[in-house]
């Protein structure tokens, strides 16, 4: 079950801290992965159309 560590009545912020922290170091290793293995070949211009291409893909009602 997940629970919103801050709209508890006493929320323990400290503990919130800890887990954005761990989530936020996941995060950026997945970013790194990503950008290591699937942009680092691709010329610039290829690397911004897939960018811009999954941002369209998050966004398919904006143009």
């Amino acid at each position: 079950m997940a629970k919103n560590l801050l709209s508890m009545k006493s929320p323990d912020i400290a503990y919130t801290k800890e887990v954005l922290a761990q989530l936020e170091e996941k995060a950026r290793d997945i970013m790194n992965f990503y950008q290591y293995h699937f942009f680092e070949n691709m010329k610039l211009e290829d690397n911004l159309l897939t960018i811009f291409q999954s941002i369209q893909d998050l966004y398919p009602q904006k143009n």
